[in-house]
């Protein structure tokens, strides 16, 4: 585990669960946030991390331990359907390939939905331009935020085509990687930010609004590290 690039290899682990802690910005929309939100992120937390087990530890199981950098080196993006086109069959890795673009549009949907209202929070508390906190007047919906989110999502990939840039290994990685950064370090200042808030709070709790937090704090700024110096 701890051969070849292990700073970069670190930097798509946490692009592979990146999204557990999303609940929390759906907090004002929920009933009960301190106990919905919880329970949402720490559940999806497990959900993903057993997922992604599961299916690495199949993976491995069907490529063989000492042929996976090899095989999945030339296979790239198509890694999971030669294993389903030699295991399952040709017409399932049909169905994976529609299912997959499905799964992407969501996973977009979702990630456009968290960014948009991470725009609306910083730009209602003008760490961002104001106008960008503000809400449709119909729908409540951080619609500003949403269509500098599309803008942002049209931009960059007509910049990459434009370039004649490879989409797999120029685009999705490189934006992949500078995403996941971003959030790493947002997670960090979250975790610094959570000892500043409770530090002279009468409901401050050592556990949870300090050494967890500070936990998280060391853990993330060395991944932090570790990714700029390999990225």
């Amino acid at each position: 585990m701890f051969s070849g690039g292990f700073g970069l290899t670190m930097l798509f682990a946490f692009g592979a669960i990146v999204g557990f802690e999303s609940a929390a910005l759906y907090g004002e929309e929920s009933r009960n946030p301190k106990r919905s939100i919880p329970h949402a992120t720490y559940s999806a937390l497990i959900l993903i991390t057993l997922f992604y087990g599961f299916t690495t530890w199949t993976a491995v199981g069907g490529i063989g331990a000492s042929q996976v950098m090899p095989f999945a080196g030339g296979q790239l993006g198509n890694l999971f359907f030669a294993l389903n086109d030699q295991y399952v069959s040709t017409a399932m890795t049909t169905v994976m390939s529609v299912l997959l673009c499905t799964s992407l549009f969501a996973s977009l949907l979702a990630l456009h939905n968290a960014s948009s209202r991470y725009m609306y929070a910083l730009g209602r508390d003008r760490l961002l331009p104001g106008w960008l906190g503000r809400l449709h007047p119909r729908h409540w919906s951080p619609s500003r935020a949403s269509l500098v989110q599309t803008g942002i999502n049209v931009v960059v990939p007509a910049a990459f085509a434009i370039a004649a840039l490879n989409p797999y290994l120029n685009l999705a990685t490189s934006m992949a990687g500078l995403g996941t950064l971003g959030v790493i370090v947002l997670q960090a200042a979250a975790a610094a930010s959570v000892i500043g808030f409770f530090a002279r709070r009468s409901d401050r709790h050592w556990w949870r609004t300090f050494l967890a937090p500070a936990i998280g704090l060391a853990g993330l700024v060395a991944a932090t590290v570790l990714v700029l110096q390999k990225f």
